[in-house]
């Protein structure tokens, strides 16, 4: 839930304008019947998305969600070293039920958890 906090949905940047120029001008591409026209702004869709689809991705985004779950959880009255005490036990949790190693991000995400409490790694 908080990571979707993170995404700017209405506020439009450069990518989002061109994933919908380029939407539109596919579409009325495809209306004339101008196939290279067509290829063109598809594929002008395609870069904006992928482009938003990796801004929306990147690890910082989950750090930032991670950050915005502590404050959210002490507004109802968690105390952050608990709250993140739980966070952190929720990411390993998911490694261990699914039995995998804790990913990259997930390491990432833990240090960064770890940090915001004051705990090291080695303290643990």
């Amino acid at each position: 839930m908080a990571w979707l906090t993170g995404i700017r949905w209405l506020q439009f940047d450069l990518y989002q304008v061109f994933f919908a120029a380029g939407g539109i001008g596919a579409t009325v591409e495809l209306l004339q019947g101008d196939t290279v026209g067509f290829a063109t702004a598809a594929g002008f869709t395609a870069l904006a998305a992928t482009q938003l689809w990796r801004n929306n991705r990147k690890p910082q985004r989950d750090l930032e969600a991670d950050a915005e779950a502590v404050r959210l959880a002490q507004r109802r009255g968690y105390s952050q070293a608990e709250a993140v005490r739980h966070l952190l036990s929720a990411i390993e949790s998911i490694a261990q039920i699914e039995n995998r190693p804790l990913s990259f991000s997930e390491l990432i995400r833990a240090q960064n958890l770890r940090s915001l409490s004051g705990v090291s790694a080695i303290e643990r």
